[in-house]
């Protein structure tokens, strides 16, 4: 039995590539692995360069609309044709389609390059190859917990560097959202978040429910919006990437799986990876905050009649209503 070891987006492409025949030990063997750039938010790609006896090959996974403006042709039944506009609108359309189904889209492409070896490469002119939809289904028992969540008073919101219609479908599961709110007003990406001052991003986050599309500095800026507007606002993540809005919200919160910086920065870890501890979580600190607030009304409420009860029989001239032991008492 093959057992998957790693990232879930790179496990889910080695069973695709076992599924459909492809040993990597063969594909590794056809070329030396000489130059990785790793995926970043901001970039949305990871690159790879290999050296074969063909010359170096540039390879490139990433998200599809940044991956399909970088390619000038594609590949079909094993030849490479031009790339032309109507043809990238139909890959881009197949991409939105399985986003809106709550796929998670990958595109590949690749591009020969010089033999020579060059720190600098450009990641452009790519032959798009094709995309992968992955299925990254919702656990059962969120859906439920959401709305305990929104019973209690609490707002979810969704941060992710997924497509907006991937996240929106996947929203639309959880019971984030209904399906029959202007999904403008409540979906907001990475890109419009740049295009908007901190006041008028301020009036965007009271109506946003998902945001996608996001960086790091864009989730930090989302913290800070919201408390702003005098929200208390607890961060969850699991990456490098989460870490520095973890260390800005007024609660960061690191699952068990998460990196070591992500645990480092938050102010609580937990050991299973479920949002129903959070929400178990907050409700013993309610029941503490409740208990604690009836104790101080209760000291309150004696202690000022003693002390009352005492003034009154001194200033009418009366023997003390309460001596020290009996208070004590």
């Amino acid at each position: 039995v093959i057992q998957y070891v790693g990232d879930t987006t790179e496990t889910a492409l080695l069973k695709l590539a076992d599924a459909s025949g492809i040993v990597r030990m063969d594909v590794d063997a056809t070329g030396e692995r000489i130059q990785e750039m790793p995926f970043s938010s901001d970039t949305k790609y990871m690159a790879t360069v290999h050296r074969t006896t063909e010359g170096n090959v540039l390879s490139v996974k990433g998200a599809p609309e940044v991956v399909l403006e970088k390619s000038s042709a594609y590949v079909q039944n094993g030849k490479k044709i031009h790339m032309t506009e109507k043809q990238k609108k139909l890959f881009f359309e197949e991409a939105s389609r399985n986003a809106s189904l709550g796929y998670r889209t990958l595109s590949l492409a690749y591009a020969p390059l010089p033999k020579e070896e060059s720190k600098n490469i450009s990641v452009s002119d790519l032959v798009y190859v094709g995309m992968v939809a992955i299925a990254d289904p919702v656990r059962p028992d969120v859906r439920d917990v959401i709305a305990l969540t929104k019973a209690a008073g609490i707002r979810v919101m969704m941060i992710t560097g997924d497509h907006k219609d991937t996240a929106y479908a996947v929203a639309k599961e959880l019971g984030l959202v209904t399906g029959k709110e202007n999904k403008e007003r409540i979906v907001c990406e990475g890109k419009e978040i740049d295009a908007c001052d901190d006041r008028a991003f301020e009036k965007r986050v009271r109506d946003t429910v998902v945001f996608a599309r996001v960086s790091p500095e864009h989730k930090i800026r989302i913290v800070k919006a919201l408390q702003a507007s005098g929200a208390v606002v607890a961060m969850t993540g699991d990456g490098v990437n989460d870490a520095p809005a973890i260390k800005g919200a007024d609660i960061g919160i690191a699952v068990g799986s998460g990196s070591d910086v992500a645990k480092q920065t938050a102010d609580m870890v937990l050991l299973e990876n479920s949002f129903g501890t959070i929400v178990a979580a907050v409700e013993q600190g309610r029941i503490m905050y409740r208990n604690i607030k009836k104790i101080v009304l209760y000291l309150l409420s004696s202690s000022f009649a003693e002390v009352v009860m005492i003034t009154a029989s001194i200033l009418a001239g009366f023997p003390v209503a309460a001596l020290p032991a009996q208070i004590l008492w």
